[in-house]
């Protein structure tokens, strides 16, 4: 049993993760499996406090994604939309769930609808993009990176994903323009380069090719 003070920081704590763009979910997928034990238990500690958490359900939800816990994660993320259907987060995570069980048009579905619920939600785009990429939609993919984009031009990954796209199309030009705006706006990204190099290749320029490889 934890006292007033301890439940009301944790509160505090979990509401300062939300404020920094809801929690943000994403960076769980990098802690290990111990990190995620002890936030278990913090939000559950919440929880037993605030039910209605809206926070710790969500980080709950991604803590069970990332541990394989499928049918946990849909659980906690369907109690976050319950509590507030109006936040893009839940539908975007359900995404995410139907992803990673091989259902690519429940995921799209529900990528689709996080961002009609919250229409500059990059992650929900960025998801939506990732998925029809995998679904083999490549101009949809386009249509969706490049939204990302119009809503924040920096997002140097995304501008590779979207190079990508047009390679895989066989638009040369356009992905090379992707990738040197990736390098303008982050000089060490590696994967561009390599990236780039690999359209030089194809256009049959070896030694620039190989600069860019060495980059």
């Amino acid at each position: 049993m934890i006292n007033g003070y301890e439940a009301n920081h944790q509160t505090r704590v979990i509401n300062v993760m939300a404020d920094r763009n809801f929690l943000y979910y994403r960076r769980s997928a990098n802690v290990n499996m111990q990190d995620l034990h002890n936030t278990e238990k913090l939000c559950m500690n919440v929880l037993s406090n605030d039910p209605r958490n809206v926070s710790a359900l969500l980080l709950l939800a991604t803590l069970y994604l990332r541990s394989g816990s499928l049918e946990k994660a849909m659980r906690y993320a369907n109690l976050v939309i319950d509590r507030n259907p109006t936040i893009p987060e839940p539908y975007d995570l359900r995404g995410n769930i139907f992803r990673t069980a091989g259902n690519l048009k429940l995921a799209v579905d529900n990528y689709r609808y996080s961002v009609h619920v919250r229409s500059d939600y990059v992650s929900g785009y960025i998801n939506l993009g990732g998925a029809y990429v995998a679904n083999e939609q490549l101009q949809a993919a386009i249509e969706s990176y490049s939204t990302v984009l119009r809503i924040n031009p920096n997002l140097y990954c995304v501008r590779s994903d979207l190079g990508n796209v047009f390679k895989i199309l066989g638009k040369l030009e356009e992905a090379k323009r992707c990738y040197l705006k990736a390098i303008e706006t982050k000089p060490e990204f590696a994967v561009a380069w390599s990236n780039l190099g690999c359209i030089f290749s194809a256009q049959g320029d070896v030694w620039l090719a190989i600069h860019h490889f060495e980059k």
